[in-house]
């Protein structure tokens, strides 16, 4: 390839402050940890960078362009179905590369795929010479659909910084005289789903309570009704406000809405969301983007591992983790041990191999990248 087209979450325009939320969610493919991804692979890749909404027609791309890197999140499950994307990649018909495909499911179970998934899986792996997954997970999942060019990369979000890997800084001693300034985050469901006892609810629920109890700012990155409570739009009858008062631990509505305009975030921007992350003395989160985030930005960060995916990365990248279950069955953070304790040298040590892995496999499927690997051998 020498253009290829640039497949990815494009950065929103405007201020982040200003921007309705359903909007927001909406061009972030409902899930604004994709902007962080994202942006590392329009950085890293050499090609054609135009947000899908500057494009009316699909020839644009195919006349412009000799080749297209998607950036990809975890995809490979069962709710999906990519048959769309697949169709679109066949139509093409130039080569595809795939960066940091991933497959999510619970206890590490093969997930059942639509055949849609199945389609795209089967496209790009003609049309490329490997496919970049998250971990051995989803290299397993991949073996169990007969596609085999797979190659365990991890996600690309942590070569944002293109000429030097992703390092955690010397750890400061903090202030004892100052409140630990924390970050926190987690995935709080809608009201709407039933299974209000899952323990998807339990630790959405846990988390959004600690950062409250905690006096964190907590970065909301697909909790609809949340952010529209940190904006002072969620009307009041909407059926959200029982969970959001239980969750946080407060009935009085006004108060609910002063906390979350306080302390919850909204970034629709790669770079705003690091810089944030930098006054953070420590993140702690379910997300592996908002935890990412906080890595780019040079901070300590834990995530708190809870399916296949997050626990996948956590190996593969070296992120430096713990199981949710451990957080859930103490009752509470303690985020003054939980740093106490923190080594950021198996996060450091892991990424110059990281990047100079990435960097091999864009060589070796012909994308033109940025990419600067440190000096040394190539793993």
């Amino acid at each position: 390839m020498q253009t290829p087209y640039i497949s990815a979450i494009y950065p929103l325009p405007g201020p982040d402050e200003t921007r309705p939320v359903a909007q927001f969610l909406s061009e972030t493919g409902q899930n604004t940890g994709n902007l962080i991804f994202s942006a590392a692979v329009l950085r890293l890749v050499r090609g054609l960078a135009r947000p899908p909404r500057e494009i009316t027609d699909l020839g644009e791309i195919a006349e412009a362009c000799d080749g297209v890197v998607l950036a990809a999140a975890n995809w490979l499950q069962p709710a999906r179905d990519l048959g769309e994307m697949a169709a679109l990649i066949e139509q093409m018909d130039k080569p595809t590369v795939v960066l940091g495909l991933g497959a999510q499911a619970q206890e590490d179970r093969i997930p059942e795929l639509p055949r849609g998934s199945l389609r795209f899986l089967s496209a790009v792996s003609e049309r490329s010479a490997s496919i970049s997954v998250r971990g051995t997970f989803s290299a397993e999942v991949l073996d169990h659909y007969g596609i085999h060019n797979v190659t365990v990369t991890g996600c690309p979000s942590l070569l944002y910084h293109l000429d030097r890997p992703a390092q955690i800084a010397p750890l400061a001693r903090p202030d004892p005289d100052r409140p630990l300034r924390l970050g926190l985050n987690g995935g709080l469901p809608g009201d709407r789903i039933p299974a209000r006892d899952s323990p998807r609810h339990v630790l959405g629920r846990f988390m959004l309570g600690e950062a409250r109890r905690l006096g964190a700012d907590y970065t909301a990155q697909t909790e609809l009704p949340l952010m529209r409570l940190a904006r002072g739009a969620l009307p009041p009858e909407d059926p959200a406000w029982p969970l959001l008062s239980q969750a946080l631990g407060e009935a009085d509505r006004a108060r609910l809405a002063g906390w979350a305009a306080a302390h919850v975030k909204l970034f629709g921007q790669a770079e705003n969301w690091i810089a944030w992350a930098a006054s953070r003395d420590l993140v702690i989160g379910t997300r592996l983007h908002g935890v990412i985030a906080a890595l780019l930005a040079g901070r300590p960060a834990i995530l708190l591992t809870h399916d296949s995916r997050t626990a996948e990365m956590a190996r593969q990248a070296g992120i430096p983790a713990r199981p949710a279950a451990q957080a859930l069955d103490a009752g509470a953070l303690d985020p003054a041990r939980l740093l106490a304790e923190y080594d950021p040298a198996p996060f450091n040590a892991r990424q110059p191999a990281y990047l100079a892995g990435f960097a091999a496999f864009l060589d070796r499927n012909g994308v033109p990248h940025r990419l600067t690997p440190p000096a040394g051998p190539r793993h």
